[in-house]
Parts: structure tokens; sequence; C-alpha cells
């Protein structure tokens, strides 16, 4: 979304730096007026160089123009849009040096081989900047201080995936050097594939048609964040796969390279028996929604507060639909536990009566002593 930002006397009031020098390779010496900018705002799928990229200015540019930028870029914040000199070439999107390496300015500009970023940044700003995982831009900028490559700046690799969902959260990919048609078997192909933690095809695993290729034998990604003290002996006997072959491809330092703590690979399954034996579920039952079933109709079956069986499954707003599946949580009861409560209550009333009969007594006990006392000092006199 672009607007356009007309004078305010704000910033002739000094609230807010009305220029800013460009001080890096990418741009020139001149200063730039704030009024003078266009401003852009943040989409939740933005980042600083996809701005950048969008007015073709550079990504230190706009930090500088834009210091809220350089620690967060949070949805729907306006940003301002300097007016500096091309940044990237149309045609490659690299970027465009406008000066040798001493400071001179060339007669024209050349086009980088490499895409770069000036400017003292941590990594992991980097990576947020251009959605590139750090330690991708680490092995980019490996031979970056050879005296022999004479190359400034921070290398930031175009052949990568992104690093992070619109969430910000990171994405677990399995790579080729060749891409892959997951709809297709190679198991009894000449071609062999080429699992690569670096190669450049790369697949979400998060994706449930992903299916990872080593050595021309398919496996299956399975999150096991919720399983921790799960056995592969059942692993293996609940998706009906050899727990020799399970074992292996588990040790396989290639293969776990790409998996994240959470994960188990496994061979390609034939069945899943948490979708097919609910009994062997951890403490789970499972429900097929019917044809004018509702979740209150469905918790008041089993038992169960709707909003348990809600949370459980991500439900929002009560929507269900017929043929979805349910996981109901085993354990209490909502009827043991509102006889619970019942109990709970009741004992709790019974020991208030006890306590206040209790003090009662004793507050009657004080108040005869006292009155015997009194009764003792006027007979006394």
């Amino acid at each position: 979304m672009l607007v356009h930002f007309s004078a305010d006397p704000d910033l002739e009031n000094g609230m807010i730096d009305s220029t800013i020098v460009r001080a890096h390779p990418c741009a020139a010496g001149a200063e730039l007026q704030y009024a003078d900018m266009a401003i852009h705002i943040f989409a939740e799928d933005d980042t600083a160089y996809s701005v950048s990229r969008q007015y073709n200015v550079c990504v230190t540019d706009l930090l500088n123009a834009n210091p809220p930028l350089v620690g967060s870029m949070l949805t729907g914040l306006p940003t301002f849009i300097p007016n500096t000199r091309p940044c990237y070439d149309s045609e490659t999107g690299m970027s465009l040096i406008y000066e040798d390496v001493n400071g001179s300015p060339l007669e024209e500009p050349q086009v980088s081989e490499r895409l770069t970023f000036f400017g003292g940044q941590s990594l992991l700003r980097l990576s947020s900047y251009y959605n590139v995982c750090a330690n991708r831009i680490w092995d980019a900028n490996q031979n970056k201080f050879d005296p022999e490559d004479g190359y400034l700046g921070w290398i930031i690799p175009t052949d990568r995936p992104p690093c992070y969902d619109q969430d910000g959260e990171p994405i677990d990919y399995v790579c080729y050097d060749q891409p892959i048609d997951f709809s297709r078997d190679y198991r009894n192909v000449a071609e062999t594939l080429t699992f690569n933690v670096d190669g450049t095809h790369c697949y979400d695993l998060d994706n449930p048609e992903t299916i990872i290729w080593y050595n021309n034998q398919p496996y299956k990604m399975l999150d096991y964040g919720n399983k921790l003290f799960e056995s592969r002996a059942f692993t293996a006997w609940c998706f009906a796969v050899s727990l020799e072959e399970m074992n292996a491809i588990n040790n396989n330092a290639d293969v776990v390279a790409i998996l994240p703590s959470y994960a188990r690979i496994i061979p390609l399954p034939t069945r899943d028996c948490y979708l097919q034996q609910a009994e062997v579920q951890a403490g789970q039952a499972l429900h097929i929604v019917a044809s004018g079933e509702t979740l209150v109709s469905i918790a008041n079956q089993y038992d169960k507060s709707p909003r348990w069986i809600a949370g459980v499954n991500g439900i929002e707003n009560n929507m269900i639909w017929v043929g979805q599946s349910l996981i109901i949580p085993h354990g209490t009861s909502l009827t043991k536990l509102w006889g619970f409560i019942y109990v709970l209550n009741s004992m709790a009333f019974i020991i208030l009566s006890l306590r206040t009969a209790y003090w009662h007594k004793v507050r009657r006990k004080r108040e005869k002593e006292s009155f015997n006392r009194i009764s003792i000092q006027k007979n006394s006199r």
C-alpha cells in the first residue's frame, strides 16, 4: 500500500529529524527531506528487502530513513521511501555498484554478481531483512575477507528458499540438487536422486505431500513434539514399517541434519494407527462428526466440556463440519468434575460451619468468664 506524505509542521518543530544522509556505497551524499518521500504501509508478508525491491532503494537507505525497521518490522507500520538512486539492476535484480573499493565514483554503474548488504547489522537481523536463514548468509560469506576477493558488504544468497513463514516461524525443508515430482515413484527408476542439505530445490517438510527421497527410497517426517516418550518400536508398529529401516534412517547423519529436534523420520507408511485405531491413542478417542451434530451435542455425548474439545482440536467459534475427525480427550468426565466440585463445596461449607460453631462457643465461654469475674468483684465489696 502506497500513500504520499505531505509536509507536516511537526517536521519543522523538531519532532522528526527532517533529513537523512546516505552514507554507504549504495547511496550518494545528498540530503533528503522526509516531506518529499512517499510512505509504504508494511503488509504482513513484507520484508525490508521486498519493500526495497518494490521501490528500487537499498535496504540500508530504507533502514536509515526508518529507524524502527532496524529492530522490528510490524504490520501496518508507515515506512518512508527515500528518493535515492536505483539500487538494483532491473534485469538481474543484483546490486548496482557506483564506487570502487576506494570509494571513488565509477564512470558507469556496474552490476554486481552478488546481492549485497552494506551496513553493520547482525546475522539475525539480516536474516529477517531478507528472509534468508542466518547460516546460509554465513556460508555465502566464508571467503568475504579473502584479500584477492576485494568485495565489500555482506553477500546475501539468492538461491535459498524463504527462512520464515508469515507468522515469523522457521520453515523446515528437504533439499535436492534436482526438482522432485512427488506424484512420481522413484524407487524403480534409473535416475538417482541427489539428496543434499545444500541443494537448490527445497520443499517444505510441513506440507503433507512432501516425501523425503533418500537413495531413491521414500520417507516421511513425523512431528513428535507431543509424543516425546513414544518408542521407535511403537512408531514402527503404528505405521506398519520396519523397525530396522526406521533405526537406520534416524541414525543417518545426512538425514538428521535436516530434521527439527522434535521430528522422527520413517519409511513411507502404509497406515496411521492414530486415525485407524483410536484405542491405541495415548489418552484420546476419535469422533467422526455426523450430520446434525454440534460441538455441544458431541461434548454431551462424551460427558466433556465443549471448551476442552475445542482446545484440543484448535476449533474457533465452535465451527465443525460433517466428516471432521475430532480428538476427544480422556480423563475426568464433566459430570464427575461437577460432582467433585460439589463435594469440595460441601466440605468447605461443613468446615466453615464447624469453625463458626467453635468460635461461637469460645466467645460464649469468654463472656461467661468475664461475667463471673465482674460478679466476684461486686461481691467482694
